[in-house]
């Protein structure tokens, strides 16, 4: 997510330990067994679709409600 930021959105800065915890944590329940760079990409979409997004806080709110929208997508399909 550092180098999310760096590249992507510099004034976002490094994310703390929790706030990647947190990011983890949630693409786990709505997604179970997804990877690093499953979530890396969810965030680099949400960053382009959301200019105006300055901090972590911003970000996991929207990837939050993203996540569980594909969650619920997923589950509506049958698709585990």
């Amino acid at each position: 997510m550092a180098a999310i930021a760096r590249d992507r959105r510099p004034s976002l800065g490094a994310p703390n330990e929790q706030t990647r915890k947190n990011f983890w944590e949630v693409a786990q329940r709505c997604a179970p067994g997804v990877g690093v760079k499953e979530i890396s990409d969810l965030i680099i979409r949400i960053l382009e679709k959301n200019g105006g997004l300055t901090n972590w806080g911003g970000v996991f709110k929207e990837f939050r409600k993203e996540a569980e929208e594909g969650a619920k997508e997923r589950a509506q399909a049958g698709v585990p």
